[in-house]
């Protein structure tokens, strides 16, 4: 991120502009353009996206009633008083936590291309080539035209290589920095990307820029900084001096306030960089001739859908659209409804703004539904990557089908199971309560006193009926109501985890039920499990790498020398000239599984199984070695104080710093050239893996 310093600058009157002039006047733009050609324009944009909706409409409901019963573990149809044992609530948890653990690790690399010439790779061919120049040095003699042109190439193609892998460090740390300097967070919001693709079928990321005092329609992806607050107080200021807003009304005491606390403040923070948003499902639409989500292959163009109110579209893009838009009326659980614009009611609601990239012209529409003009110019989309689209799509149940791209979800593939699981527990309940004691007797053979009496008697308590006459038994008058017993099996549930685990991966032991398998049969299903989820580490690896590519592309175009050498440092390298080709030679790449929870009990016991021959191994650096193994046990280590290249092992001092006394028995320097040992050892048996690390 890049931090920028300003001061406020405040008029006589009291008004506030970033550092800029005539920024109040120019704020809101009123004037419509009156071209017929350009209000055709945007009709069209307007109605391919309502065309697409209408196309998309049953994926969207399918989303809202997916997350219907997520939520309340039921749909709309099953009454609010039956049972209900949200198991897909479970499911979508646990799905989450195994699926993203942490961030990914993403490491930039040079693309594989031939950088030498004349050099064949060989180091003998260098070593051979030094040589000759060093004897024909010492001969007085020029060197070989051949060699010298060896050495140049090899050097220029080393040095070249050098430079990339130092840019290719600089980019890694700008773009961990980027991701830890999300608000929210990164990880947060990442989780809540694979909870709402496992909810809704898909998921999206959408890559942009903000730029120095640029305001960005996207709420979560803000950085946190001064221009949301300035474009707040820059549309009260406008409002007021066009006399929409009364001196005496609360926004104008609010605008007092707000500017009250900004003069107060000592400095004001600008700040621009890599953003991440995390639009809902529903709010991206997609061209229908797109035959495929990810990379949006066949697609013409993708819309992202806003509601905002009248004054954030002020805020956002300088526009005041007045009454010249259709309103829209959000409801719960349902898609926004659309309302007549024109009106006080339409005034009164949300506008529903739609950025329309088209991919065939290269330029990104922003257009708000019934107003006749754009709400932005048009232009290139601020996010300049080599894939037009700046939409990222995560998908778990890929299918191929001619009629929609969406996949289903999770939750629609345990509608069936979630729907008979609460039947049969609620029938289980209704029968439970139909099978307690009742009991009969003959109309009007006791009182009403005497019924309460039997109803509300105490335990050992004598009760004196009046209704029972002498020589009569209660159990003449009063008998119990024979009943169907309950029977277990008419209500187990069963199949219901033995088809859940069929479809979705999750048996009845995900949530915590035991069972009567065997362990083979336990471990089938585990190993069953543990396939699913490697599909979906690997579909949201496949994601995460498209995005890092994508965010380095952006930040080696965007970020300036000054910006990174603040960041990472001044050993940062950074392209000054011919970024584009730069970008085209380093690329950043997610470590497969980097983002799921590691299983460092059995990366410790595979390290032990392999230890011992790795360590016979001639060429096996030592120092890489300890690296590797303190790495498995806490990736979280800074090892570059651990280790010291050239300095000796421990055990190594601590045998040079011994006293001798000349006994060969106890003075290391009496026993050799190998010490302690040179001493003849027993054999040992080969033991198995200890048992695993557990991290707190």
């Amino acid at each position: 991120m890049v931090e920028f310093e300003e001061q406020p600058v405040f008029d006589g009157n009291g008004d506030v502009s970033a550092g800029t002039s005539d920024q109040k006047s120019s704020m809101v733009r009123v004037p419509v353009d009156e071209r017929e050609s350009r209000k055709a324009l945007v009709s069209k944009l307007a109605d391919d996206v309502r065309k697409a909706k209408k196309h998309h409409s049953k994926v969207f409901k399918r989303m809202s009633e997916d997350m219907e019963m997520v939520r309340d573990g039921r749909d709309s149809q099953t009454p609010k008083n039956h049972y209900v044992a949200n198991i897909v609530q479970r499911h979508v948890q646990q799905r989450t936590a195994a699926l993203y653990a942490k961030n990914p690790k993403a490491v930039a690399k040079r693309r594989e291309r031939l950088d030498f010439a004349i050099w064949d790779g060989d180091m003998e061919t260098i070593m051979l080539a030094q040589q000759n120049m060093m004897l024909a040095a010492q001969s007085g003699m020029m060197p070989s035209p051949t060699d010298i042109a060896l050495m140049q190439d090899y050097q220029q193609g080393s040095q070249r290589r050098e430079q990339l892998d130092r840019i290719a460090k600089t980019l890694e740390i700008l773009f961990h920095y980027t991701l830890q300097e999300q608000i929210p967070g990164f990880k947060t919001q990442m989780k809540q990307l694979v909870r709402r693709t496992v909810i809704t079928g898909v998921g999206y990321v959408k890559l942009g820029f903000q730029r120095e005092m640029e305001q960005r329609p996207e709420v979560s992806s803000q950085i946190a900084d001064i221009t949301q607050r300035l474009g707040h107080i820059e549309r009260l200021s406008a409002d007021l001096a066009d006399g929409e807003i009364e001196q005496d009304s609360p926004e104008a005491e609010q605008l007092m306030l707000a500017m009250e606390q900004l003069q107060n403040e000592p400095e004001v923070i600008v700040r621009e960089g890599a953003i991440f948003d995390f639009p809902h499902s529903h709010t991206i639409i997609v061209d229908p001739k797109c035959q495929h989500l990810r990379g949006f292959i066949g697609a013409g163009w993708v819309a992202q859908e806003y509601l905002m109110h009248v004054n954030e579209v002020k805020e956002v893009y300088g526009v005041d659209i007045g009454k010249n838009f259709t309103g829209y009326k959000p409801e719960k659980d349902k898609s926004p409804t659309r309302i007549v614009g024109g009106t006080k009611t339409a005034a009164d609601g949300m506008v529903c703004v739609w950025e329309f990239y088209d991919k065939k012209t290269g330029l990104m529409y922003t257009i708000a539904d019934g107003y006749p003009d754009f709400l932005s110019e048009p232009s290139a989309p601020n996010v300049p990557i080599e894939r037009f689209f700046p939409f990222f799509s995560l998908t778990f149940n890929d299918i191929e089908d001619d009629k929609e791209i969406i996949p289903q979800s999770d939750v629609r593939l345990m509608r069936d199971m979630q729907k008979e699981h609460n039947r049969s527990r609620q029938g289980l309940r209704e029968h439970r309560i139909a099978a307690r004691p009742r009991y009969a007797m003959p109309s009007g053979a006791m009182e009403d006193t005497d019924k309460d009496l039997l109803r509300t008697g105490m335990p050992h308590e004598v009760l004196e009926l009046n209704g029972l006459a002498d020589g009569v038994k209660i159990n003449d008058i009063l008998g119990p109501v024979p009943s169907v017993g309950v029977d277990p099996n008419l209500y187990e549930t069963g199949y219901i985890f033995e088809d859940m685990q069929r479809v979705v991966g999750s048996d009845e032991t995900s949530f915590g039920a035991a069972n009567n398998r065997t362990a083979t049969a336990n471990a089938i299903a585990e190993g069953s499990r543990a396939s699913s989820t490697s599909s979906s580490v690997d579909e949201l690896d496949d994601m995460f790498t498209e995005l890092a590519r994508a965010t380095g592309q952006l930040l080696l175009l965007e970020v300036d020398q000054e910006t990174v050498n603040k960041i990472v440092g001044p050993g940062a390298v950074w392209p000054q000239m011919q970024r584009q080709e730069t970008a085209e030679e380093i690329y950043l790449e997610v470590e497969a599984g980097s983002s799921g929870r590691p299983n460092r009990e059995l990366e410790m016991a595979n390290m032990e199984r392999i230890l011992p021959f790795v360590v016979q191994m001639p060429g096996i650096n030592p120092a890489w070695l300890a690296k590797t193994v303190l790495t498995r046990m806490d990736d979280h280590l800074d090892l570059t104080d651990a280790i010291i290249d050239g300095l000796p092992s421990i055990v190594a001092s601590n045998g040079l710093k011994q006293q001798g006394d000349g006994d060969p028995e106890s003075d290391p320097n009496a026993q050799g050239g190998e010490g302690n040992n040179n001493a003849q050892r027993g054999e040992r048996s080969q033991q198995g893996p200890q048992a695993g690390f557990r991290s707190a």
